[in-house]
């Protein structure tokens, strides 16, 4: 059983998509009982767009495990920062997820861990 996961925008967006959310929806009932599904709100900025379509993104926001860590000024400031140290690195919600996962110690779910990857090589991560 995990502890949990932080999800990124790929992870986010699989959850519209048959055999993505056949994969994070195992993975979620994976957890153990204080099991913790960590985004970024930038992450979110990137795929909300309000519509009906995304009732399993709605309802995976309502879940009470599920924290959505905004992106305050001192948490910009720590992002630039760790850009700074990343020459290749310029994605701030990229940046965001993978300090998100070193401070919570957890995998990141992601459909797509290359940027990932070349912000901290030996990051954790499940792929859908």
């Amino acid at each position: 059983m995990s502890r949990g996961f932080v999800l990124d925008s790929g992870a986010l967006v699989g959850l519209e998509r048959v055999p993505s959310r056949r994969r994070l929806d195992a993975l979620i009932e994976g957890l153990d009982q204080h099991g913790q599904l960590i985004i970024s709100a930038g992450a979110l900025a990137e795929v909300w767009r309000g519509s009906g379509r995304q009732a399993a993104l709605a309802l995976l926001l309502r879940r009470p495990a599920t924290h959505v860590v905004e992106i305050t000024t001192p948490v910009a400031k720590a992002i630039g920062t760790f850009l700074g140290r990343h020459p290749d690195g310029d994605d701030i919600v990229d940046a965001h997820v993978v300090m998100l996962a070193r401070e919570y110690d957890l995998a990141v779910i992601t459909s797509d861990a290359g940027d990932l990857l070349r912000l901290n090589p030996k990051l954790p991560y499940v792929s859908i």
